[in-house]
């Protein structure tokens, strides 16, 4: 296992469209006009024992959290 080594923390917002169509492409769920928000926090460790610093950073978390969107 990697020890310890530097961190970086990641944190945003995405807006998804979520939208379910039945085969004849009707909409069944969801909203084409309202899309949901998401708080994303992603969380990386550089391992300093990897010297290819294009694999070096390795995800340790990823969190995400529905809010309501208000317009």
């Amino acid at each position: 296992m990697m020890p310890e080594g530097p961190m970086l923390i990641i944190s945003f917002y995405s807006y998804v469209l979520e939208v379910v169509r039945n085969s004849e492409g009707k909409l069944v769920e969801g909203s084409t006009e309202k899309p949901a928000r998401y708080r994303n926090l992603w969380i990386l460790c550089r391992d300093m024992e990897e010297l290819n610093p294009v694999v070096a950073w390795k995800v340790m978390e990823v969190h995400e959290v529905k809010e309501e969107l208000t317009l």
